[in-house]
């Protein structure tokens, strides 16, 4: 494995010079922001947002997104750890919402 202090053709800003021939540029794990869909249904009727991330958003961030798009009075979303809540907050309010049908897709 490389570290950064290995790497050769380093600049004042500490990035390399020259993809070419460094080998530090081939073993880095380049990543670049993606645009994501979310496809859902509110109240019946179909909705969408889009969302960037560098992977893919998970279920639960997606429904985050949706209610910080949706609540008009943002409180808590998330339940304390010392809570013991018969449903948990996220789930109740996207019930409240009526919100169902949900799905990622990567916007081409």
């Amino acid at each position: 494995m490389r570290v950064w202090s290995d790497c050769p053709a380093r600049s004042l800003a500490g990035f390399p010079r020259s993809d070419e021939g460094n080998p530090c540029i081939a073993d880095a794990a380049m990543t670049e922001l993606k645009r994501y869909r979310i496809r859902y249904t509110i109240n019946g009727n179909p909705a969408s947002l889009t969302m960037s991330a560098f992977d893919e958003p998970s279920l639960e961030q997606a429904e985050l997104e949706i209610l910080l798009h949706h609540v008009k009075e943002h409180r808590a979303a998330a339940d304390a750890p010392w809570e013991i809540p018969e449903v948990p907050s996220e789930d109740s309010r996207m019930l409240e919402l009526g919100v169902s049908d949900i799905e990622i897709e990567l916007e081409r």
